[in-house]
């Protein structure tokens, strides 16, 4: 079992684990506290990684913080 000290941590343990889906469900719950580009970028790659398109598309049509530049690159590195 991990213990995170922040949400990086979290997002990165949970990343070694490949707990996708239940980094979707924390990043959601956690942008519902803090609008932060670094939440909203992993909640991209998240999405990405997990396959779910449409939520992806839904979330980068509407307003947001989140790097897309970076998830991109991202996205191409675990290709």
């Amino acid at each position: 079992m991990f213990t995170c000290q922040s949400r990086e941590e979290c997002c990165m343990c949970i990343d070694i684990a490949g707990s996708w889906e239940d980094l979707v469900r924390y990043l959601q719950m956690a942008r519902k506290k803090a609008r932060e580009s670094y939440i909203e970028s992993e909640l991209i790659y998240a999405y990405a990684r997990t396959n779910r398109l449409a939520d992806l598309e839904e979330f980068i049509s509407g307003p947001n913080h989140a790097d897309i530049q970076k998830v991109l690159l991202l996205c191409e590195s675990a290709l």
